[in-house]
């Protein structure tokens, strides 16, 4: 399959649950939303809205209820962020445990889009028009490598002279 850059012009589209007021909007937002796949739709419905449902009783607080939410970072590079962004907008989640590419991804995406693809294109063929496949999300080398190290590199620099200051340790 011959690689060309510029079908990807299909951009990664978060969920928007303000416009999402029936079930045909959901489902055509995940349409836009890309990336691996929406299985067991009913039951993950169904169990959000009861633990909604059990946080409301429980006014949110943690001490009578705890949900804790896990996912790896890849998920973070489709439309899923956008509801992971309002469930934590939502408070209904207390702990929140995932991969350290969860912040690379959120930051990237923060600063330039990612594509719909497909699983079985070339990675190698993709790698000489700078992008990269996630599944079947392309991702454009500029808006990951060099975005990431522009925002992390500074925080890291500043928590070692914060480490240096309170420890006189380096290392």
């Amino acid at each position: 399959m011959a690689i060309d850059p510029d079908q990807f012009d299909v951009p990664v589209v978060d969920y928007d649950f303000s416009n999402a007021t029936s079930p045909k909007g959901l489902l055509d937002q995940m349409a836009s939303a890309g990336g691996f796949t929406a299985t067991k739709l009913a039951m993950a419905r169904d169990i959000l809205r009861d633990m909604d449902h059990a946080l409301s009783e429980a006014d949110h607080d943690p001490a009578q209820m705890l949900n804790w939410l896990s996912f790896p970072a890849c998920l973070c590079a489709t439309g899923t962020r956008g509801f992971f962004v309002e469930a934590l907008r939502r408070k209904m989640f207390n702990v929140v445990s995932t991969t350290c590419g969860t912040l690379d991804h959120d930051i990237a995406r923060a600063h330039a889009a990612y594509y719909h693809g497909a699983f079985e294109l070339d990675d190698i063929e993709l790698g000489e028009h700078d992008l990269m496949r996630l599944g079947n999300v392309i991702v454009p080398t500029s808006s990951y490598g060099e975005i990431i190290e522009s925002v992390v590199m500074p925080a890291l620099e500043d928590i070692r002279k914060e480490r240096l200051e309170q420890t006189g340790l380096t290392g």
